[in-house]
């Protein structure tokens, strides 16, 4: 996909990953609006960037107005950039919990993208959707299973639209990234405790993104080592628990 000259939205562009990755479209060469729910980190963007916003709260659930935010001959690009987390044992999930994590991480951006596939570029051509995914909804991760789980759901939901949309020439990547240093620790309550994978840099995670969009790909994985235990798991299912379950 070229990005240069692209109408892209970017929602959720007021967190890590999303504010990284506003920048990088903007460097390619990309028109962007910003959509975010931080009235502050919205103006900061629009000043250092020089880009249209718009305030949009995914938990609240719909635009200002119910007015979706319109390209002049449509988006090429949409990137839906949301997540909350949650570390605790299952038990500890209160019925609250539980829906805002499905909501923000699985409804929302899927309510986002219905509402905005109708909105892409006409004639079919350089159209793209791109969502974030997490290596946990892959691998799974202990004393995050709700969060998981619905980054899992998201994950085939892009999968299923992928093909869904195959015939009307849109493209659907997935980016799934490991432990990202963003404000996400703080915001679920416990901070990253491991010394191993270290938090990778929102730009870092960012690039990965353009780099696989611009390519047209269907998933990115970031740090690239961890394609090999998601290959293990598939491959050798029995052998990746024993070791997942020393190293968890």
């Amino acid at each position: 996909m070229l990005l240069n000259g692209a109408q892209a939205l970017v929602v959720g562009a007021t967190g890590g990953i999303g504010r990284a990755v506003t920048a990088a479209l903007v460097r390619a060469g990309s028109e962007v609006v910003a959509a975010g729910r931080d009235d502050r980190r919205l103006t900061e963007l629009s000043n250092s960037l020089g880009i249209d916003t718009v305030a949009f709260d995914l938990e609240a659930g719909g635009w200002p107005e119910g007015q979706i935010p319109q390209a002049s001959g449509g988006w090429n690009l949409v990137v839906v950039c949301a997540g909350v987390g949650q570390r605790a044992a299952l038990a500890a999930h209160t019925d609250a919990d539980l829906d805002r994590l499905f909501l923000i991480n699985t409804v929302a951006p899927i309510r986002v993208i219905r509402d905005l596939v109708p909105m892409l570029a006409d004639p079919p051509g350089q159209r793209r959707l791109a969502l974030i995914g997490s290596i946990a909804g892959i691998l799974g991760v202990p004393f995050e299973a709700a969060y998981a789980a619905s980054k899992s759901a998201l994950m085939v939901f892009g999968d299923s639209l992928r093909v869904e949309l195959y015939g009307a020439a849109i493209g659907v990547t997935i980016l799934n990234p490991a432990v990202v240093d963003t404000g996400f620790f703080d915001w679920r309550g416990v901070p990253y405790h491991r010394r191993f994978p270290r938090p990778l840099s929102p730009d870092r995670v960012a690039a990965a993104l353009i780099k696989g969009v611009s390519r047209d790909r269907a998933e990115v994985v970031v740090p690239g080592w961890l394609r090999l235990p998601i290959a293990l798991r598939a491959c050798a299912p029995r052998a990746y628990w024993r070791l997942a379950s020393r190293w968890a």
